[in-house]
């Protein structure tokens, strides 16, 4: 396949994928805010903003890992190497940001003062569900990039695809019968392990 053709069709795919959550993100946010009353909806906010934040903090290591893997002139032994490595440092970036990420969530909770919106089970549970996911977001970026490297997009979205409905409309369904913070992001953690 030539270049422009592989370009055209990564670039659709990858455009198809955010249409797609753009979409079902329409139509969820108004069964959320339903479902869970405008300030519960602003407490899930910030916590599922948490998730986004701390995404960024992978130093760069993926799109490192992809730019180095995606040389041709590296052989093979090389590439395992260097994966390997970056894998390591990525388990070692996934504990730290976990700690961080719950740390800054109990920060955050104890000055917003919640109490009075949510039981403080809640709030832990919460917490710890939330930096729970972070810790497997980033846990799962080095096995991301061995299809990006290999250009096969199809599996790189398809995470996406998963995640982007069950973090949207799945969620927003799920709503109805547990409108509960701890359980949505129980149902996400699933989502994310997956």
């Amino acid at each position: 396949m030539s270049i422009k053709k592989t370009l055209l069709k990564n670039s659709s795919i990858n455009l198809i994928g955010y249409g797609y959550v753009l979409i079902l993100s329409f139509f969820s946010i108004p069964l959320l805010l339903k479902n869970l009353g405008v300030n519960m909806f602003g407490v899930y906010l910030i916590f599922a903003g948490m998730v986004s934040l701390a995404s960024t903090f992978n130093l760069g290591l993926t799109n490192a890992l992809v730019r180095y893997l995606s040389l041709p002139t590296v052989s093979k032994s090389n590439k395992l190497r260097y994966w390997q490595t970056c894998f390591s440092q990525f388990i070692v970036l996934s504990i730290v940001v976990f700690f961080l990420s719950l740390l800054v969530n109990l920060l955050v909770v104890s000055k917003l003062n919640l109490g009075h919106l949510l039981p403080q089970s809640s709030i832990l549970a919460t917490s710890l569900l939330i930096s729970l996911i972070i810790f497997v977001n980033h846990l799962i970026q080095p096995m991301l990039v061995l299809p990006q490297v290999d250009q096969k997009f199809v599996f790189f979205n398809l995470r996406n695809l998963i995640i982007g409905s069950g973090t949207t409309l799945l969620t927003a369904f799920l709503s109805s019968y547990y409108p509960s913070l701890p359980h949505l992001f129980a149902f996400q953690l699933v989502l994310y392990i997956i």
